[in-house]
């Protein structure tokens, strides 16, 4: 036992690559000692559905079991024993498949020479890797499921990682095989040798138990947690952690209807300038869920015409700037949909050179609203949003014309993400707002049976260069 305990050691330490030279020395001349310890014959299958999804992490893997002291790495042995055996990848990736076939998979590790298979199953669109290692019984002895930060790509530290936990449950389970594989050949060679009756009783004997004192051929350690495995699969989603920092271009058009009893104050004004936004989201319950914040601003320069006194048209020159944030929440109710509420406040000013008639508005208001998330692809996302927005404060020109009584709007919009590569992507926004205020108080140039009312509404939009950390 203690020539297999210091393979276990070199086999796990190696797995570093990077350790120093002098334990690296010391491992290496303790598996030299051991000769008689026959390398571990391991195979290696991807299960996964898509290559194209799978192709790196798998590599990384295999690539690390080479590298690793003591491993023998087979890479079709397995896949032809499974073959001949009725095995299909389908059967190998279900959880209830591989207790159902779980002689076939036993049967098939021991007609390819293995000690064991790791079956490698990259899913959920790459987000997701399981490993599973099978014994020759067909007995699960390890499976792990992480999520990968970045799709279809597993870092080699993480891959490390997983395998040196692979390695501490596998490494005790192969010489407790083997040892199980040479006891059953002593028996056979002591049961040609005895009469029939000495042969009856070694078959009645109730089982031999390995030096831990447990049933050899105990089968699946583990048990039922294929099944609690299959439910964690089940959790598995796609709304992860996110942060995405975009700046681009604003455009819009606002369009304003300011009434002072029978007079009306029109404004037109197209606006071109700049926006950047914010998203910050944390994912929960391995992808059901994810909660952040959305925050956003925009500025533009823009021009108005009017009429002098001398009834000559002159431009009026006016700056527009909006800004805010929503705290966010959204449970996925499926791989590509997603329902989510938000609640936050907006500031929003649009403000002219001083003149006799009209300098501006300034909006400060609540925000409320759901959401709609459609996620088809790894590289698209279409977000729908609706708000309603109570009016917490509007003023206008300064406040000659008074504050708002009341004011109440509403938003609909929506977001459209592209994907551009793992570190790059672009955000496309449009929106809608519209907002009304019923009635002005307390201006000192009118009197309280003056009506005064407005109406905003504006069509804008950013496009924008998206930064993914």
């Amino acid at each position: 036992m203690r020539r297999r305990t210091t393979l276990l050691i070199a086999a796990i330490l190696t797995l570093t690559i990077t350790a120093p030279a002098t334990m690296l020395t010391q491992v290496t001349e303790a598996h030299a000692q051991d000769e008689e310890q026959k390398p571990f014959k391991i195979g290696v299958l991807d299960v996964s559905k898509s290559s194209s999804e799978s192709k790196a992490p798998v590599a990384r893997i295999k690539d690390l079991l080479e590298r690793a002291n003591g491993v023998e790495l087979d890479e079709t042995s397995f896949q032809e024993a499974a073959k001949s055996v009725g095995l299909t990848e389908e059967e190998l990736r279900s959880g209830d498949s591989r207790d159902e076939k779980r002689a076939e998979i036993g049967q098939a590790v021991k007609d390819a020479g293995l000690d064991v298979v790791i079956l490698i199953d990259v899913y959920k669109k790459g987000k997701i890797v399981q490993v599973l290692m099978l014994g020759n019984e067909g007995q699960k002895i390890y499976e792990s499921k992480n999520n990968l930060r970045k799709r279809s790509s597993l870092p080699e530290d993480k891959a490390k990682e997983i395998l040196r936990d692979a390695f501490s449950e596998g490494v005790p389970a192969i010489n407790k095989q083997r040892e199980e594989e040479k006891q059953r050949q002593e028996e056979l060679a002591r049961k040609k040798a005895e009469e029939e009756a000495a042969k009856q009783n070694e078959a009645n004997a109730g089982g031999d138990v390995d030096e831990f004192g447990d049933p050899i051929g105990g089968g699946d350690e583990g048990g039922d947690s294929a099944d609690e495995g299959d439910e964690d699969e089940e959790m598995a989603g796609p709304l992860g952690d996110e942060i995405v920092l975009s700046v681009g271009g604003f455009f819009g058009v606002r369009g304003m209807v300011f009434q002072i009893d029978n007079i009306e104050v029109e404004n037109t004004n197209p606006l071109i300038g700049a926006g950047a936004r914010l998203l910050l989201f944390k994912g929960l319950s391995g992808g059901k869920m994810h909660v952040g914040l959305d925050a956003d601003i925009a500025w533009a320069p823009f021009g108005s015409r009017s009429l002098d006194e001398m009834g000559q048209e002159v431009t009026i020159n006016g700056t527009f700037m909006r800004g805010g944030g929503a705290a966010k929440f959204a449970y996925a109710l499926a791989d590509t949909f997603a329902l989510g509420v938000h609640a936050g406040a907006d500031i929003y000013a649009a403000t002219l050179d001083p003149n006799d008639l009209y300098t501006g508005h300034r909006y400060i208001w609540a925000r409320v609203g759901a959401d709609i998330l459609l996620l088809p692809t790894d590289t698209f996302t279409l977000g729908i949003h609706g708000s309603a927005l109570p009016v917490l404060k509007a003023e206008t020109s300064g406040g000659a014309y008074g504050e708002g009584d009341s004011g109440f709007g509403f938003e609909a919009g929506a977001t459209l993400g592209l994907k551009l590569s793992d570190s790059l992507g672009v955000l496309g926004t449009y929106r809608y707002t519209n907002i009304n205020i019923s009635s002005y108080s307390g201006s000192e140039f009118f009197t309280e049976d003056t009506t005064i009312k407005s109406q905003d509404a504006m069509h804008s939009g950013m496009l924008n260069l998206s930064i993914l950390f």
